[in-house]
């Protein structure tokens, strides 16, 4: 018998007969106001909608179908219950409050990059070391573009354990010097930088890895450049170019040279003397031709519009920096873009043109924000 009642009960509280008899409870009484409302209209109309006795024959019909009206209020009141019945069914059927679920949120992680760590940490812990370099590979030049440098020396820590464990001395040095070293240098680590690139650069003196001497030498330089100490960095360039003149891949030795004449010019900016800055520029110039790389050469023209400012040529400055921004337009370089806007807004200034100025300090400012522009070493 308990039994039957409660399938009687479930038949009763099914959802689809529930709301098949609530909602036609509400279309008979909506349609039931719809007609006797049409027909209280059409009487007022036949009589004259403006007279001032609408209202009396309005009143004057609602008397006259009192009754019907307690008929209009039972339909009100059993539509309510109805749909009261639904909401108790529902609450019957789940044994809960018919109420929505919770929205669930789910916490997006604020480094979009971090399980790359944590994978490139699975592989080198289950000893997968050549899997673990190709990802490496992949990634380290991509974070240090996208400005993801917290997760670079992440990757690059990771990589330090790989190279050592695995007895991978090239990697180890590479590592030392750029993802350990110069991510450093970007966070503005200073300590950090010059302790990782110290062991890297010792470590390739000892095992005849010269280029990568050369490299971490040119970035203790930089090093000591922002920290102000220019005698001391101009000094550890010189050691680097001995290094790099003797290498005997050409190509790698011009790459290398070209690099330290870049970082020599920007010391001497530094060092206010536009004069031999320029001279280095030159030099410059004709090692990143030699390269056969122009992504390298369209860096000279805002560095060396950047000495004539200093110099106050600053025609020839301009010049410089109309010739960098279209060469860096082309070339699609987005730091060098951005550096030749600003150096155009500090000629305009000069001039008085406030309006070119303004004009070229925006299109910097929007290329900024929209990109990662790699760290680099200004000239001031």
């Amino acid at each position: 018998m308990e039994t039957n009642a409660r399938e009687l009960i479930d038949e009763f509280l099914r959802p689809d007969l529930i709301g098949l008899l609530s909602r036609a409870g509400a279309c008979v009484t909506l349609l039931w106001i719809c007609v006797q409302f049409a027909d209280v209209a059409l009487d007022g109309l036949q009589k004259d909608l403006l007279s001032p006795t609408l209202l009396e024959e309005i009143m004057r019909w609602g008397n006259e179908n009192l009754r019907t009206y307690k008929v209009f209020i039972l339909g009100i009141v059993a539509t309510t219950l109805m749909f009261i019945v639904e909401f108790l069914a529902a609450s019957i059927r789940t044994g809960t409050r018919a109420v929505p679920p919770p929205v669930t949120v789910i916490p997006q992680p604020t480094d979009p990059y971090a399980v790359i760590v944590d994978y490139a940490n699975d592989l080198n812990h289950q000893n997968h070391f050549g899997h673990f370099f190709r990802v490496y590979d992949a990634f380290s030049r991509h974070l240090w573009l996208e400005g993801c440098l917290e997760t670079r020396v992440k990757l690059g820590k990771c990589a330090e354990e790989a190279a050592a464990r695995s007895g991978d001395d090239a990697r180890l040095i590479q590592v030392l010097i750029d993802d350990l070293g110069w991510t450093n240098v970007a966070l503005r680590r200073y300590d950090a930088a010059k302790d990782a690139i110290r062991r890297g650069v010792e470590k390739a003196n000892a095992l005849g890895f010269s280029f990568w001497a050369a490299k971490g030498l040119r970035h203790l330089a930089g090093i000591a450049t922002l920290e102000h100490n220019h005698d001391e960095s101009l000094k550890l360039l010189a050691e680097s170019e001995g290094i790099a003149g003797a290498l005997p891949d050409s190509g790698k030795r011009v790459e290398m040279l070209t690099g330290i004449e870049y970082a020599k010019a920007t010391t001497l900016l530094r060092q206010r003397k536009p004069s031999e800055a320029l001279a280095s520029i030159e030099r410059f110039s004709t090692l990143a031709s030699q390269s056969g790389d122009k992504t390298r050469h369209v860096r000279v023209f805002a560095i060396k519009g950047q000495a004539y400012l200093l110099a106050n040529k600053w025609s020839d400055a301009k010049e410089a920096f109309i010739k960098g921004l279209k060469a860096a337009e082309e070339m699609g370089r987005a730091d060098e873009v951005i550096r030749n806007h600003r150096g155009l807004a500090e000629c305009y200034r000069h001039f008085g043109d406030k309006d070119q100025m303004a004009k070229h300090v925006a299109k910097a400012e929007k290329l900024e924000s929209e990109t990662p522009v790699p760290f680099e070493i200004e000239a001031k």
